[in-house]
Formats: C-alpha cells, structure tokens, sequence
C-alpha cells in the first residue's frame, strides 16, 4: 500500500508536467501563427462539417477568382470591334445595347470584383475553421448574394450570346459561343450557393460557432 503511494504520485507528476508542456506548446503555436492562445481551438473539438465547409471555401476561393479571371480573360480576346457590335445588337433594346456595351468596355472592373470575392471567400473560409462568427455570416452572405447574381447573369449571357449567334458573323458565333459558356459557370456556382447555404445554416455549424465565441469571451 505504501508502495502504491509514490507511484501515484509520480504519475500526478507526469500529469502535470504533460499539461504544462501541452500548454507551452498551445502558447509557442500561438505566438508563431500571430494570435493569442484563446483563440486556438482544438482540432479535435471541431465538427467535421465545420472543418468540410472551412477548406471548401478556401478551394472556392482560389477557383473562382483564377476561372473567372481565364473566363474573362477568354471573352475579352474574342470581342468585336464596336462597329460590328452595334450591328449584332441592332435588333434588341437600346437599354440592352448600352448594358453589354458597359461591361465589355469594363471587364478588367469586373474581373477585379471577382478576385476580390475569391480572395474574401478563402479568408473567411480560414476563419471559420477558428469559428469566427463574422465569417460564417460573411459567406452566407455571399451565398445569397449568389442566389440572386447567378440567375441574373446567366439570363444576361444567354440574351446577350443569342443576339451575337443570330449576326451570322464568324466572329460574333465564336464570340456567343464564349458568352455561353458563362452560362454553365452560372449554373455550377447556382448550384453551389444553394447547396453550401444549407451547410452553413446546419446546427452543427451554427453550434461551433456560439460555443467558440463563449470560449474567446471566457478565455
């Protein structure tokens, strides 16, 4: 009985000395990454679904600001010259004219958005690993923001690709032919928008996030 005595206390020891260095390294991993110690979160505590959704807007992020930039990039390289523009868009509304001429005229603007909603999208995506309650309303966010600019765009592109394959050009087909392939990037991001918005909204998610902010307060 003596005997067992010491040996416990050696193992409350060990114990204690393994939660110190478990805290000296929360507190070295801390200070290198640039934030306090409060607000590392154990990964082991996290839902798969939060750590799912986190990396795949991290992905989306860099995907949509690198495809859309080639996108863009494509369009601009198949555009008429104003002349033969005015010609194809003869038949449909002065206000549409003036709408397709307006962003041919600032694709370089628009690309610029893009990249930017990529590069937010793969921050917040980052940050809602460590359970940041404004980036898991950021990205909803650009979720509905997406509900409505998807179907916009897209109905925009297959009017816009319609008027130019009814010219009868060679350059205008190949230009409508590009026009309507935004059409299915539209559509993959629709699909995409509606499908995260569930996850985000999951309890899981919205769980994570309430509980990681009691521990930041706490802490």
């Amino acid at each position: 009985m003596r005997d067992e005595l010491p040996n416990n206390r050696l193992k409350l020891a060990a114990r204690g000395r393994s939660a110190a260095e478990s805290r000296l390294r929360t507190r070295s991993l801390a200070g290198a990454l640039g934030f306090h110690e409060k607000d590392v979160i154990p990964e082991r505590e996290r839902p798969k679904l939060v750590t799912t959704i986190g990396w795949f807007w991290v992905i989306a992020g860099i995907v949509k600001a690198t495809t859309l930039t080639f996108y863009l990039h494509s369009l601009r390289g198949q555009l008429l010259d104003p002349h033969d523009t005015a010609l194809a868009l003869r038949s449909v509304p002065s206000w549409f004219a003036q709408a397709v001429s307006f962003v041919f005229g600032h694709l370089e603007a628009f690309n610029a958005f893009w990249v930017a909603l990529g590069v937010f999208m793969v921050i917040a995506g980052a940050f809602v690993l460590r359970g940041r309650s404004w980036a898991h309303l950021g990205l909803e966010l650009v979720c509905w923001f997406g509900l409505f600019e998807a179907p916009f765009v897209g109905a925009f592109l297959y009017f816009m690709g319609r008027s130019f394959s009814s010219y009868g050009l060679p350059a205008a087909d190949r230009l409508a032919s590009q026009v309507f392939k935004g059409i299915w990037i539209c559509a993959g991001w629709l699909t995409i928008y509606v499908v995260v918005l569930v996850l985000l909204r999951d309890t899981a998610i919205r769980s994570w996030v309430a509980r990681t902010q009691v521990i930041q307060r706490e802490a």
